[in-house]
């Protein structure tokens, strides 16, 4: 099995804010990947990010 995406989530917790993810999403994304720190995930996935 290969997998085809060229996305990373980066997951927020208790003590991680979403914008300390930024140096690793400058990296990710001058590798060519697409990169998502959700600040706060709801009770559904889907919406701002549409369907993860």
């Amino acid at each position: 099995m290969s997998i085809q995406s060229k996305t990373v989530i980066f997951i927020t917790g208790a003590f991680v804010s979403n914008s300390s993810w930024a140096p690793w999403q400058t990296y990710f994304e001058s590798k060519g990947y697409t990169t998502l720190a959700p600040g706060k995930i709801r009770n559904s996935l889907s919406g701002e990010y549409g369907n993860l």
